[in-house]
């Protein structure tokens, strides 16, 4: 689903998030409640449900899935007009096991790869019910397909899987409708709003929702209420706080914006200690560019995959700031931190020569003759490394023309055209170091340090944003998706899946993860809100 480039966030503006609404809980009563606001909520009417679920994308489906099959009266609520609105038409992956007698290796492999960094009860109980969720889906007519991944390449000495959804956008959309209609104990509320949590005495009991009517509905859930509405990415004022400031396009759906956390924090919840950036791995973003920003799209311009062709990247002051062959090697997804920590900006460098083999030759090819490197990545070879890129030099007019690209026959050029400083010093020193053979400063592959040449100009400086997906990081959660207050203690009813959840905060590092863990989190919440719902009735 196409987004406009004017999602752009410059985090460090001022916020105008619309959460005017959210207000501290107050009782279920259908006199009505007094929020934090001082606004005295009113319900038009009263339904009562075992399990509510706020925000129904990819986390929030799995969880009305799931809770439908156990047999719980289900409510599904979000602000979208269905599911081609929400994350789950666009995103593509999720990790698998496949054999059950590989879940240990695959455990040890995902905990230590990110350094415990995850939440490792979790991530136990995700291996156990990822699986058996997409074969659920596929069961209900969802495109669904298992790519076994190599112990080669997999990094955890056992083979794993990726289920890739087949269809993308409205035809996805469509898909997943279908499965949510043959549940007829499952209510959706599309293009509707919560907008407030109820609680009872330190229990969540339900929510005050408001249609596209502005009819307010009082929704009671003996099971409690299960939260996930996306992180907050598109929320301005909590990027610049937890993200350090950085800039990024946003590229997600524009309802992950914090509004859901907003709501947990005013009942106890407590975030947690880590956030991090899940990035756009097939290329960069700009604001000025007329491309657009679906990186897997025919028209997206091929100055804006600089980034991943192992080559010159530095920062607003003509720095270099990472080793551009990890970038090559593993993709934005692995390197967004090292961006963030340079404002998400930063600049890529390349020349004539490359752009024009690039023309004739994919990715794949351009990485095995320039580097000798063999690309494994699977989302690169799916989506990237198939295609020549033969509108390099129209791009790259159009690019300059909007003003995220320079031209230049030296590199003196280069600086005094961008305004970037110290261009010219930074690339003699690269230059030295790739006739020694050893990048003495980030310690860079060397079959990747290749000089700039004159003969292989002009040179072309593109100006990189950071593309951002949706945010790591939310409410703290226990092993088992319930919320936690400010004393490491379950709030009673009160669940948390996906993006909301400070379940997977580390730099997202290892592919399909991030919707895996949101499909896995919507179940094992779903699981326990049902049990609930049994045990109050």
């Amino acid at each position: 689903m196409e987004m406009s480039r004017r999602r752009f966030l410059e985090v460090a503006a001022v916020a105008t998030t619309g959460l005017a609404a959210l207000g501290a809980a107050g009782c279920t009563s259908n006199s009505g409640s007094q929020s934090s606001t001082g606004t005295k909520i009113t319900p038009s009417k009263t339904v009562d449900c075992d399990v509510v679920v706020v925000g129904v994308g990819v986390s929030g489906i799995s969880a009305c899935v799931e809770a439908a099959e156990l047999g719980a009266n289900v409510v599904g609520i979000d602000r979208a007009v269905g599911p081609i609105g929400t994350n789950a038409t666009m995103v593509k992956g999720m990790y698998g096991v496949g054999d059950p007698s590989n879940i240990g290796a695959n455990f040890k492999y995902l905990t230590s790869t990110t350094y415990y960094q995850y939440n490792n009860r979790f991530v136990r109980r995700y291996l156990d019910i990822i699986d058996s969720q997409v074969a659920r889906y596929i069961s209900k007519g969802c495109s669904i397909s298992t790519v076994t991944i190599p112990a080669s390449s997999t990094g955890s000495g056992v083979p794993s899987v990726q289920h890739m959804w087949s269809q993308s956008g409205t035809k996805r959309g469509n898909e997943i409708s279908n499965m949510l209609t043959q549940y007829s104990n499952l209510t959706l509320c599309w293009e509707t709003e919560v907008i407030q949590l109820l609680a009872d005495n330190g229990k969540v009991t339900g929510v005050y929702a408001k249609d596209q009517s502005g009819v307010i509905t009082q929704y009671n859930a003996k099971g409690g209420v299960i939260v996930c509405t996306g992180g907050f990415a598109n929320n301005t004022e909590m990027m610049k706080k937890y993200m350090g400031g950085a800039t990024a396009m946003v590229t997600g759906s524009l309802n992950n914006d914090g509004a859901g956390i907003k709501m947990l924090q005013a009942v106890g919840g407590q975030m947690g200690k880590n956030y991090a950036i899940n990035a756009t791995e097939g290329g960069a973003m700009n604001p000025k560019a007329s491309c657009g920003i679906n990186v897997m799209d025919s028209g997206y311009s091929s100055m804006l995959r600089s980034i991943l062709m192992g080559d010159v990247l530095i920062n607003r002051y003509g720095k270099r700031f990472v080793d551009e062959a990890v970038m090559c090697k593993k993709t934005m997804m692995f390197c967004s931190e090292p961006v963030t920590r340079e404002g998400g900006k930063y600049y890529a460098i390349m020349t004539q020569a490359e752009m024009n083999m690039l023309k004739t030759m994919n990715l794949a090819e351009f990485c095995l003759q320039r580097y000798g490197f063999k690309i494994t990545n699977a989302m690169i070879l799916i989506f990237l490394a198939a295609n020549p890129m033969p509108n390099f030099d129209t791009d790259a007019e159009k690019a300059i023309k909007e003003g995220w690209c320079w031209k230049g026959t030296t590199f003196k050029e280069l600086e005094e055209k961008s305004g970037i400083p110290n261009i010219a010093t930074t690339m003699d020193e690269y230059n030295q170091m790739c006739a020694q053979g050893v990048d003495t400063l980030l310690y860079k592959d060397p079959a990747f340090l290749k000089p700039y040449n004159e003969s292989d100009g002009p040179f072309y400086l593109v100006e990189n944003y950071l593309g951002l997906c949706c945010t790591q990081g939310g409410i703290r959660t226990d092993g088992e998706c319930h919320a936690l207050n400010s004393d490491f203690t379950v709030i009673d009813g009160l669940y948390v899946a996906g993006m909301d959840a400070d379940n997977e905060s580390t730099p997202y590092i290892i592919g399909a993860t991030c919707q895996g863990f949101c499909v896995g989190a919507g179940y094992i919440a779903a699981e326990n809100a049902v049990a609930r719902a049994k045990s109050n009735k």
